[in-house]
């Protein structure tokens, strides 16, 4: 959703501050929990990615390895 300031505002500085701090806040929270999901893959590997499938798709299997197709 895009939100429009007004500039001709006294206040108008102050809000932007609050907007540009909030956003960083919330960018940062979302990088951590990226690194810790890659470090886990890194670590486990296969098996990490399949626990993160499971978990975001909502996936029902049993399978202990990953396969490609050509």
């Amino acid at each position: 959703m895009l939100k429009t300031l007004n500039y001709n505002n006294q206040n108008s500085l102050k809000t932007l501050k609050l907007f540009l701090d909030k956003r960083k806040s919330i960018q940062k929270n979302q990088t951590s929990v990226v690194n810790k999901i890659i470090k886990n893959v890194k670590k486990k590997g296969d098996i990490a990615v399949l626990n993160y499938e499971k978990k975001f798709s909502k996936i029902r299997k049993k399978a202990q390895k990953i396969y490609f197709s050509n």
